[in-house]
């Protein structure tokens, strides 16, 4: 009966030390060194399809993201909700990634108006809603939900080091 309490206690001993590992993985290392929309396809009146390549330089593990989504918005009114497909960034490599995902306008917001907005597009007029999960390999995902984010502080971010 002592031996099978004991073996219980040091089950949760070398749970919570592998637990604890996990949350020593350090993000803050890593830089996004370049950022290219590669394409952006309508998709009918109402939609937009993108893909872009995001060079990434990780020190740290292999980590995803998934469940990507939110909602961009100019001003106060929502230009529309987007998402992305989920990505996988090897660790300790300096690499480049394709992300892809779409764009669903607002009801208010057609693809036409879209394109006659990028001539005078400033990011200092947009904020972006974003929610995502990180998951380092191995270790248990965490979700980072941000709202009312100025995109230019979005983007710096993104630029300096992962969110």
């Amino acid at each position: 009966m002592k031996r099978i309490v004991v073996r219980k206690i040091w089950l949760w001993v070398l749970l919570a030390a592998v637990l604890s590992l996990n949350g020593c993985v350090n993000f803050n290392d890593l830089k996004i060194t370049s950022f290219k929309v590669d394409k952006v396809l309508p998709q009918g009146f109402k939609s937009v399809l993108w893909s872009a390549c995001v060079g990434v330089d990780n020190p740290s593990v292999e980590f995803s993201l998934y469940d990507i989504s939110g909602t961009i918005k100019r001003g106060s009114a929502p230009l529309g909700d987007f998402s992305a497909e989920p990505v996988t960034v090897k660790g300790r490599t300096e690499g480049t990634y394709s992300v892809k995902g779409s764009l669903s306008l607002n009801n208010s917001v057609s693809v036409v108006e879209l394109f006659s907005m990028l001539s005078d597009f400033r990011i200092e007029d947009c904020t972006v809603d974003l929610s995502l999960k990180v998951k380092p390999r191995g270790g248990i995902a965490r979700k980072v939900v941000m709202k009312d984010v100025p995109a230019s502080s979005l983007y710096r971010m993104i630029k300096n080091r992962l969110i």
